[in-house]
């Protein structure tokens, strides 16, 4: 009877078999360069951006409402790389909070037509810098001179923090529904409605990178130089230096949107805000020095 029991067993097992694997696998898109880590808890809400610190704490702005609402309760997470919520609201006093930045001790976000200057030491908001033309302030990056840039994607716009002041950098009709950011040492990746380009800080001439590109939110770069960029509805793409693209991600299928990515260079590791699923993801990035 032993028998007949072990031999029933096996062939259920070899029957249900395939349809474990299927469960177990991802059911979505993923590259193979891809590994997927952790995804947090759903406490967060609605997370627009992550920004990864050297101190190994990531930073989530939480919209907490509607992109535009002045509603006072947006906020700032901190996660640990394992994807633990240290401190759900670190930083508060903000309406919808999305694109962030570093430059000295300070962190900056954009909110609306605003830009907040947090002190790490203390999550408190030391300074607010407005910009009453602006109306939907969305991407941060920071140049090593210690300049910030920040978009506005409604006016198609780009300002520029220099010695504690904000003005208009760049208005140009090329410019449509500018997002996401990228400050190498001789240009500015902007991040588009459906395209990426790129200016030099001198001339602001505006070159062509990517098009068709999607709607562009977050915009990294790998350690070998490739661009990485998210389309918010939920794709992830690299791009070589002569243009080539290769989609790494794609979670439309499960609901998730990739809004304004991080990458963290030193630990070669990509988080994913999923903006309405309320979390962040992590993979792991594999095929790069």
């Amino acid at each position: 009877m032993k028998f007949y029991l072990f031999y029933f067993l096996l062939w259920m097992g070899l029957l249900f078999y395939p349809f474990i694997m299927i469960s177990q696998s991802p059911s979505y898109f993923m590259h193979n360069d891809l590994t997927f880590l952790w995804e947090t808890s759903n406490e967060l809400k609605v997370p627009e951006s992550v920004f990864y610190n050297n101190d190994d704490i990531l930073y989530v702005s939480n919209i907490n409402g509607n992109s535009t609402d002045e509603d006072g309760n947006g906020f700032i997470s901190k996660l640990s790389l394992t994807g633990e919520i240290k401190e759900l609201k670190w930083a508060e006093g903000m309406d919808a909070p999305k694109g962030m930045g570093r430059a000295g001790n300070f962190l900056y976000v954009t909110d609306i037509n605003k830009v907040h200057k947090i002190s790490f030491t203390t999550g408190k908001i030391k300074k607010t810098l407005k910009v009453d033309e602006a109306k939907f302030l969305n991407d941060i990056d920071v140049h090593s001179s210690g300049d910030v840039y920040v978009s506005d994607m409604q006016t198609s716009k780009i300002y520029r923090i220099k010695n504690g002041r904000i003005n208009l950098w760049l208005s140009d009709e090329k410019l449509n529904r500018t997002n996401g950011l990228f400050a190498t040492e001789d240009y500015l990746y902007i991040g588009m409605a459906n395209a990426i380009v790129r200016v030099g800080y001198k001339h602001k001439e505006i070159l062509p990178f990517i098009e068709n590109s999607g709607s562009v939110d977050g915009l990294k770069q790998l350690n070998d130089g490739r661009l990485l960029f998210s389309d918010w509805q939920g794709r992830i793409y690299s791009a070589s230096t002569d243009g080539t693209v290769v989609k790494l991600l794609d979670t439309r299928s499960v609901d998730k949107n990739a809004a304004d990515i991080e990458y963290s260079k030193q630990r070669k590791m990509l988080f994913v805000p999923t903006f309405s699923a309320n979390t962040v993801s992590a993979y792991k990035v594999s095929g790069v020095p």
